[in-house]
């Protein structure tokens, strides 16, 4: 009798630390669970917050190529303002033009009229490129360079103090109102700030 009673209590004792077992097990289950669902929520708000950082770099670049697109026009604006003295309708057949085209001949070495028509449209050209929606930086640098080139006997031709050299200049200025050193040095200012705003563009660009 002894024996039965001791036989069940050591099978009641098994039964219980099998279910001690199966407690511990589920235990360790649902934990496994939480600690799986907790990775999981992490592992998404790190994805969420990588993308919205992305997002908001995408934004920041596209803010600094609207801005540098501004800064770029208003350097071409500038541009184009300055060449426009070549060209003035007003004095067309007065003694100021004869002049004047005497000494863009000796400064340019080409007839005023055919290098203004030329000129506009490069610069048209110039104006097209850099104002486009979708900016293109070898559209707009083989543009730019056009421009430039242009004018390049007109910037590397030296400027004398003899007699000739001064009646050019007077006839430059009276026509222009600018003398032939300043508008020289201008003309480079500005060629070099839509230069530099072109670079500016296409480093934005490449961020992208």
């Amino acid at each position: 009798m002894q024996t039965q009673k001791d036989h069940s209590n050591q099978t009641q004792a098994l039964n219980f630390d099998s279910l001690k077992v199966d407690l511990v097990v589920k235990q360790n289950s649902c934990s496994e669970k939480e600690d799986n669902n907790s990775e999981t929520a992490s592992s998404k708000s790190a994805k969420e917050c990588s993308l919205n950082s992305e997002t908001q770099d995408v934004h920041a670049i596209k803010y600094k190529m609207s801005k540098a697109k501004e800064r770029c026009m208003a350097y071409f604006r500038s541009l184009h303002s300055h060449l426009q003295v070549l060209s003035k309708d007003d004095l067309k057949g007065t003694r100021i033009e004869h002049g004047f085209k005497r000494a863009f001949m000796s400064l340019f070495g080409q007839d005023v009229d055919t290098f203004t028509r030329t000129m506009l449209l490069n610069v048209d050209q110039l104006q097209k490129q850099l104002d486009k929606d979708e900016f293109q930086e070898d559209g707009s640098m083989t543009a730019f360079w056009v421009v430039n080139n242009q004018f390049q006997k007109f910037i590397d031709s030296k400027f004398t103090l003899d007699y000739d050299s001064q009646m050019t200049d007077t006839y430059f200025v009276e026509y222009t109102g600018i003398e032939v050193q300043h508008f020289r040095d201008t003309l480079l200012q500005h060629l070099g700030n839509v230069k530099k705003s072109v670079a500016e563009r296409t480093r934005h660009q490449k961020q992208l």
